[in-house]
């Protein structure tokens, strides 16, 4: 397997080769007219087929293909949910490890999700069926109202802060560096379920810190949204100085970000130069 993408970057094809010579056939193609978002998620599963993240539909989530690559993609991960980075799956390929953005879109957070079987093709009509384009499963696809069983993803990293996270190769630990608007970012050694094993550097803010002079007067962000012209809801955040009068009028430094893979509002540690302003 294998992936190319055309140079006005709007086309993803996972391909195929084998032994024979120039053979090279794409099961699976995707297209997105404003640009596709390149990224590494693409994994073989233990028993063939391959995972991958899409961004059909206009978030990114999780899909699997077939191993000959036929059929629809089997949806992995809520659609509605905004997977960021595929961290790794367990060794039996029975788990799927994201960071993404499920409780709230200013904390990347570590979830863990179950990933679904092959659907068998001799499987009795009665058989409970994924919905096409859904990683929701119909208990019952034969009666008239859908009996639905929708897996939800199971965060394990502590809420009210962002982070970034590296994942052991058997799955069983991370390495995880988190922070707050009232933290800044400190590095720990996790068991796959949370809990903390042993601080790599706690850079806690004790009277020893280099920034505990300035504590008085650090400001946490206030988080709000705007609507956009098109309806969505756009974040942002704003630090009014210390000890702030509202009868008072204060001159405004407004700083706009428009590009990908940028994310400045987010429930982390600021930037000093902002504090400093």
């Amino acid at each position: 397997w294998f992936q190319t993408v055309d140079r006005d970057q709007t086309e993803i094809r996972y391909n195929r080769s084998d032994r024979l010579p120039w053979r090279v056939w794409a099961p699976f193609t995707e297209h997105n007219k404003v640009g596709d978002n390149l990224s590494n998620d693409f994994r073989e599963l233990p028993d063939g087929r391959i995972l991958l993240t899409t961004e059909e539909g206009g978030m990114r989530h999780a899909a699997i293909i077939p191993p000959a690559g036929g059929g629809d993609p089997q949806v992995v991960t809520p659609t509605d949910m905004v997977l960021d980075t595929v961290e790794g799956i367990s060794p039996d390929g029975k788990t799927l490890y994201f960071t993404g953005y499920g409780d709230t879109v200013l904390e990347r957070q570590l979830y863990s999700m179950s990933i679904p079987a092959p659907e068998d093709p001799d499987a009795a009509d009665e058989a409970p069926k994924q919905l096409p384009g859904s990683h929701c499963v119909d208990m019952t696809p034969l009666s008239a109202r859908a009996q639905l069983h929708c897996a939800n993803p199971v965060r394990i990293t502590e809420a009210g802060k962002f982070w970034d996270i590296t994942l052991s190769p058997d799955a069983k630990t991370f390495v995880g560096t988190s922070s707050s608007p009232t933290q800044p970012p400190q590095t720990g050694l996790y068991r796959i379920d949370g809990t903390l094993t042993a601080w790599i550097e706690e850079n806690a803010l004790t009277a020893g810190h280099p920034y505990a002079p300035y504590l008085k007067d650090h400001v946490v962000p206030e988080f709000g949204t705007l609507k956009a012209e098109d309806g969505q809801d756009l974040q942002y955040s704003i630090l009014k100085p210390p000890a702030f009068d509202s009868s008072r009028k204060y001159p405004v430094i407004v700083e706009v970000y428009g590009g990908p893979h940028v994310q400045t509002v987010k429930r982390g540690w600021g930037a000093l130069s902002d504090q400093f302003l």
